[in-house]
């Protein structure tokens, strides 16, 4: 008997924290439906898996926090609204798997004095909706292929910093950009700019010179040859 109670003592924490998928087997689009997940609608702040290519709808006017959203391998998942007033805050991480995207169309902003991460990767990551990084830090991963996408031209000004790490060829647009942001934006640790649209790293001061010396020197070899 102490054996059984033992087992299920050990069960419960797992059971109580057990994590939700979207499935949208109902097929009306809509968070709020229980039918539309394997483990029940997700508590606020909780953890919630993207399965399905079905959009994700929010309810009208309602403001939603999740902890994590995890997008699933080969996935091209979207997270939309039902009209205006409601928006999505994510307290913890964004997370990419191999092949995967995300459309984040409704109003997004990160958890007032937070820090999260966003885990990118090879994939694809598109705020089609108003951003607003609040006081805190996002650490945003983007690997080669990957890419970061902000199309809307509403996001208020930043009080909390993007700090955007990557290698290989990776892309970065900021199509009708808020200016004011880029104060708060990092490349590798350096500031940004706003070339077209797309964000880019200011070099050091010592690869500007070296950048601008051979600028220089490729102008002086220029008019040599013209002038011979």
């Amino acid at each position: 008997m102490h054996t059984y109670k033992y087992l299920i003592l050990t069960l419960l924490p797992v059971l109580a924290h057990a994590q939700t998928q979207w499935t949208n087997a109902t097929g009306n689009f809509t968070l709020s439906t229980p039918g539309n997940w394997t483990n029940g609608v997700p508590a606020s702040g909780g953890t919630i898996n993207l399965g399905t290519p079905d959009p994700l709808g929010f309810d009208l006017g309602t403001s939603y926090t999740i902890g994590t959203i995890n997008v699933l391998t080969g996935i091209s998942a979207s997270l939309q609204g039902f009209g205006g007033g409601d928006t999505l805050a994510l307290s913890n991480s964004l997370n990419l798997a191999s092949g995967s995207s995300i459309d984040i169309v409704l109003p997004f902003s990160t958890t007032n004095g937070l820090n999260s991460t966003w885990s990118i990767g090879s994939s694809s990551v598109t705020f089609s909706g108003a951003v607003e990084i609040l006081a805190g830090t996002v650490s945003a991963s983007i690997g080669n292929g990957g890419s970061l996408r902000f199309t809307n031209s509403n996001s208020p000004a930043w009080t909390g910093t993007l700090a955007i790490t990557g290698t290989g060829s990776i892309s970065i647009t900021a199509i009708e950009f808020n200016s004011a942001n880029l104060d708060n934006v990092t490349i590798n640790g350096l500031p940004v700019q706003l070339q077209g649209e797309t964000l880019s790293a200011i070099p050091e001061p010592a690869t500007l010179a070296a950048l601008t010396g051979g600028a220089i020197l490729l102008g002086t070899l220029t008019r040599r040859r013209r002038q011979a």
